[in-house]
């Protein structure tokens, strides 16, 4: 979900913010419920084009990118209304980020900046933005949502590893147990042993007196 909070601290004005949402990746949706994206107050329009098209260079080493209307399609919404003296307005982009678009950055593992855009479009001749410089324009905000993607850990180096490792540590064991003379003891005790039975089952029963 992203909040765009827009705020009118003088007179009242009809007002048109204008939203530009990323909604695909080299073709792949960005949010799950892309033909349904909409924000409550205002009208959905068409699609933005990216001027980026070459990702390679965009996610190079860049383990904190930003995901906007630059290198994604954009979607764009007009919320217009009139907006009197400390009015406020609200607008929220709801929806749930899907996985595919991940893929194509071709990272592994990133702190995505999914970034929307907004601007105010209002009647040039009668009103003028204030700033602190001199163009006198509406500054562009930014709605910035953080995705966070992890790389599953592949275990298999480290689980062939230890079995290898055991079997080492097993045959080390038995080569030690060997040298000791531990198995030839056992041995010569178990045929001790059985010739002792054997020789039990020789001797004659004892007569018994009447």
């Amino acid at each position: 979900m992203q909040n765009l909070e827009v705020t009118n601290g003088l007179r009242g004005l009809n007002l048109t913010t204008i939203i530009h949402v990323p909604v695909k990746l080299k073709g792949k949706d960005i949010w799950t419920n892309v033909d349904s994206l909409n924000i409550q107050g205002c009208t959905r329009g068409g699609e933005k084009s990216p001027i980026i098209t070459d990702l390679q260079h965009t996610f190079k080493d860049n383990k904190e990118p930003d995901v906007n209307c630059s290198i994604a399609v954009c979607l764009e919404f007009r919320c217009t209304s009139y907006m009197t003296r400390d009015a406020r307005r609200v607008y929220q982009i709801l929806g749930n980020v899907s996985s595919g678009w991940i893929e194509q950055t071709g990272l592994r593992s990133a702190l995505f900046h999914l970034v929307s855009s907004a601007t105010l479009e209002y009647d040039n001749n009668k009103y003028i933005f204030y700033s602190s410089d001199s163009s006198r324009l509406a500054p562009v905000a930014r709605i910035e949502t953080l995705v966070e993607v992890y790389e599953e850990p592949n275990l298999t180096k480290e689980i062939i590893g230890g079995v290898v490792g055991g079997l080492i540590l097993l045959a080390l064991m038995t080569a030690g147990l060997a040298k000791s003379g531990f198995f030839k003891s056992q041995y010569q005790q178990k045929l001790v042993e059985a010739g002792a039975e054997a020789q039990g089952e020789e001797e004659p029963p004892e007569a018994v007196a009447e």
